[in-house]
C-alpha cells in the first residue's frame, strides 16, 4: 500500500504543471450618478438655497459645527430590513454633494452579498473628511453602516460631524403638520408631491426579487426613490437654514419651532423675534397660543415680569390658556410685580372655573392664595398712605 502510494506521488511530481487559469476580471461596482442643476426645485424649495444661506442659518441646525455645504454629503440608504438588527445590510447607499454648479447624487448598489465590502469601502472613501446630513440617520442609517463596516473590517468608524434633519424638522413643522415623515415634510412644507414613486417599505422585497431574477429594473425603481429622498433632503436643509435667518418668510406656526431652536442655542433675541412673529396671529390658533406660552417662559427666564404678565393676559383674555395661565398670572403679579388687583382678578377667575369643574382641592388652594393677596394688598395700601401723609 505504501509502495503504491510512493510510486503514485513520484509519478505526479514528474508530470508537467498545468497552466493556472487566467485571473477573472473584477466586475466594477454598480454605480448610478445623477446630476441636478442648482436651479432644480423640490416644490417651492430650490437647491441653490444651499449656497445662498449664511453661515448662521446652518449653524443653528448643526450646533457646534462650522457647516460648509461644499464639504457635506447628504446620505440615505435602502436596506434589507426596515427595523435594523442582525443580518440587515444596506443594498443601496445614496450620497448627494455639491460639485461645481451641480448637485450630484451618487448611488452604489449591491449585485450580490459579496459586493458589500467593496461598496462600503467606496462609501468610506467618498465621505472621508466630510460632514454628513441625514434624515433619521442618527437612529438608523449611521448605526447600520457603522456595524456593517466593522463586520467587513473597514477602518472608517463614521465619526464624521453629523446633522440629523429629522430633529430640526420635528421642532419646526410638527405644530403645523403633526406628521414628520420625509414625504409629509415634502408635501406640507416644500409643496411637493411625488408621482409614481415606489414606497420605501417595498424596497427590501425588490432587492430579494432582484437576487432571484436579476431584473435590474427592480432596483432602478428603488434607486429613483432613493435619489428623490436625497434631493429632498438637500432642499429641506436649505429651506430650514433660510427660515433660521428669515423666520418671517415662513408660516407663523413654523416660526414657533425656529424660535425654539434659537432659544436652545442661547440666541434669545432671535427666539423672541420668532415668537412675536407667531404671536401676531389669532390668539386662539395653535401657533398663537404656543407663541404666547413660549414668550411667557422666555420672559420668566430673562426676568422680565411685565412682559411675562402681558403674554399671560393675552392668553387669559382669549380664554385659551386655561387654569394654568390664570395661576401663572396670579403668581407673577403677586410675587414679582406686587400687582395685587390683577392677581386677585386671576384668582377669582380661576376659582370660578374650579367651582364649575368641581375641583375642591384647587378651590381650597385658591381661597388661601386670595386671602394672602388681600392681606398683602391691605398692607401695601397702608404703607402707601403713610408715605403720602409724610
Amino acid at each position: 500500500m505504501i509502495r503504491n502510494l510512493s510510486s503514485r506521488l513520484r509519478t505526479l511530481s514528474t508530470m508537467p504543471a498545468q497552466a493556472a487559469p487566467p485571473p477573472q476580471e473584477e466586475m466594477p461596482l454598480w454605480r448610478i450618478v445623477r446630476r441636478y442643476p442648482l436651479a432644480h426645485t423640490v416644490g417651492r424649495a430650490q437647491l441653490s438655497a444651499l449656497l445662498q444661506v449664511g453661515v448662521s442659518g446652518f449653524s443653528l441646525l448643526s450646533p457646534g459645527e462650522a457647516f460648509d455645504p461644499h464639504a457635506a454629503v447628504y446620505l440615505d440608504t435602502e436596506t434589507t430590513g426596515l427595523s435594523g438588527g442582525v443580518g440587515t445590510l444596506a443594498f443601496l447607499v445614496g450620497m448627494g454633494y455639491l460639485e461645481g454648479e451641480e448637485f450630484v447624487v451618487e448611488q452604489l448598489l449591491l449585485r450580490d452579498y459579496c459586493d458589500e465590502g467593496a461598496v462600503l469601502a467606496a462609501v468610506a472613501e467618498r465621505i472621508s473628511g466630510r460632514a454628513l446630513v441625514t434624515y433619521n440617520g442618527a437612529s438608523f442609517d449611521l448605526p447600520l453602516l457603522r456595524a456593517r463596516m466593522i463586520m467587513n473590517r473597514l477602518q472608517e468608524p463614521l465619526g464624521n460631524p453629523h446633522t440629523d434633519l429629522l430633529t430640526a424638522a420635528r421642532r419646526v413643522y410638527k405644530l403645523r403638520l403633526r406628521k414628520c415623515a420625509l414625504t409629509d415634510i415634502e408635501s406640507g412644507a416644500l409643496g411637493f408631491v411625488r408621482e409614481d414613486d415606489l414606497p420605501g417599505r417595498e424596497a427590501p422585497e425588490r432587492f430579494f426579487r432582484f437576487l432571484r431574477t436579476r431584473e435590474e429594473e427592480l432596483l432602478l425603481e428603488v434607486a429613483r426613490h432613493n435619489a428623490q429622498d436625497i434631493v429632498s433632503l438637500a432642499a429641506l436643509h436649505g429651506q430650514l437654514a433660510r427660515l433660521a435667518s428669515q423666520p418671517e418668510e415662513g408660516h407663523r406656526a413654523d416660526a414657533v419651532g425656529i424660535g425654539r431652536l434659537h432659544e436652545r442655542a442661547g440666541q434669545l433675541e432671535w427666539a423672541e423675534r420668532c415668537y412675536r412673529i407667531a404671536a401676531a396671529g389669532r390668539p386662539g390658533s395653535a401657533e398663537g397660543m404656543a407663541a404666547r406660552w413660549a414668550l411667557h417662559r422666555l420672559y420668566r427666564r430673562t426676568k422680565r415680569p411685565q412682559e411675562e404678565r402681558d403674554a399671560l393676559l393675552s392668553l387669559v383674555d382669549a380664554r385659551v390658556g386655561g387654569q394654568e395661565a390664570l395661576l401663572a398670572l396670579a403668581k407673577v403679579c403677586e410675587h414679582r410685580l406686587k400687582d395685587y388687583p390683577t392677581a386677585l382678578y386671576a384668582v377669582d377667575e380661576a376659582s370660578q372655573r374650579a367651582r364649575e369643574s368641581g375641583d375642591a382641592a384647587l378651590l381650597e388652594e385658591l381661597s388661601k392664595r386670595r386671602a394672602r393677596i388681600v392681606r398683602r394688598a391691605g398692607k401695601q395700601s397702608r404703607e402707601d398712605g403713610v408715605r403720602h401723609v409724610r
